[in-house]
């Protein structure tokens, strides 16, 4: 189950981290443990195939990228402050199992596009989530509004080129001033019809809340927001873990040499790292 294994994965990357051992080399670890996983199965479960394909089992289609996104997160970076670093370990401590591959690979959903079927209860209840998104700046359209959920909080980032007629019904009459929004909180409309915008983003808020562990909070990211509990957007964006990842992200120190720089690596460069070095096994 990957969710079993992202979560015991993460518990001992940080078991390592607290046990002096530097994150660069828990990190290593982490995409060794990928790449020993896919081998074995590679090697004695999928013995038909030629060894110049890259063969993944249903089951972990999403250890890779599941991998990348332990590797990039914050937990694992030098630069994390003690504090930061403290609360992460001991989120990461008590994380139930199905909060982990969110943890470390985020649902990214548009709001803006959200299909009919989608975030309305039915008569049985039921309620349908939209589709989630590639894990890109690719996906990311700046007409849009888009939530990000991480197991831990929800962000909600909203395009510059954004639909007043959308913005004003999540977020009800904007203040401005120079330089963007005065403050941005989202807007609850008890009186507002079921299949109307603001309804359904409280009902897939409410889906996403519903079962976990802690509270998720609501962050509001634009581009120019006037607001201490704003996420910074640059931090948004290294959510998106299929992206290579921002140059200034990582110092020197962090990223050793350049054979261990894996973390700045887009998923398909890690793939193809991967499916390299299961090949070299073979030879």
């Amino acid at each position: 189950d990957l969710d079993t294994i992202i979560n015991l994965s993460l518990k001992q990357g940080v078991n390592q981290i607290l046990y002096k051992v530097e994150p660069k080399n828990a990190r290593k670890a982490l995409t060794q443990a990928c790449i020993d996983s896919l081998f074995v199965y590679r090697k004695y479960c999928s013995t038909q195939h030629s060894p110049g394909q890259l063969i993944l089992p249903e089951p972990l289609k999403l250890l890779p990228l599941s991998t990348l996104g332990m590797i990039k997160h914050s937990l694992f970076h030098c630069g994390t402050q003690v504090d930061q670093r403290a609360f992460l370990s001991a989120f990461v401590g008590a994380m139930p199992t199905y909060v982990a591959c969110s943890f470390v690979d985020p649902c990214l959903f548009s709001l803006t596009e959200i299909p009919d079927y989608a975030c309305v209860e039915g008569k049985d209840g039921r309620v349908f989530l939209p589709p989630v998104l590639k894990l890109s700046s690719e996906s990311i359209s700046p007409e849009g509004v888009y939530l990000l959920d991480d197991g831990r909080s929800l962000y909600i980032w909203i395009g510059e080129q954004a639909s007043k007629q959308i913005t004003d019904q999540l977020f009800g009459m904007v203040q401005q001033v120079e330089g963007g929004a005065a403050s941005l909180r989202l807007v609850y409309d008890s009186e507002a019809e079921a299949k109307s915008l603001n309804s359904r983003v409280w009902t897939l808020i409410m889906q996403l809340r519903k079962n976990c562990p802690s509270f998720k909070t609501i962050s509001i990211v634009t581009r120019n927001t006037h607001t201490g509990s704003s996420l910074d957007e640059s931090q948004f964006f290294d959510h998106l873990i299929e992206d290579a990842a921002r140059k200034n992200k990582w110092n020197p120190f962090d990223l050793g040499t350049k054979k261990e720089e894996v973390c700045n690596m887009s998923y398909i460069d890690f793939l193809c790292h991967v499916h390299k070095k299961i090949q070299d096994k073979f030879y």
